[in-house]
């Protein structure tokens, strides 16, 4: 799911609601990545700062999270999130 897996990435500001909203827009994780800040903001309810807060995030924050969301990405795999 998506939706969990971006949520579970530890973006801050982007929970599982903010994650359903972007996930619902632009279709995928690396989709949302690749999407200007400007652009983000356009989604009712997603702020500055979250799209900002995106936009600074780098997978080597949290090398144990991009590694799931390579094998998400790549096999379409389920990752379970708590």
């Amino acid at each position: 799911d998506p939706i969990k897996l971006l949520a579970a990435l530890g973006i801050r500001y982007v929970g599982k609601q903010t994650s359903k909203l972007l996930i619902n827009s632009f279709g995928s994780i690396e989709n949302i990545m690749k999407t200007n800040p400007e652009d983000i903001t356009l989604i009712h309810g997603i702020s500055d700062t979250v799209a900002n807060s995106l936009k600074e995030y780098t997978p080597t924050q949290n090398p144990y999270s991009i590694n799931h969301w390579r094998m998400a990405i790549s096999s379409n795999a389920s990752i379970r999130v708590n």
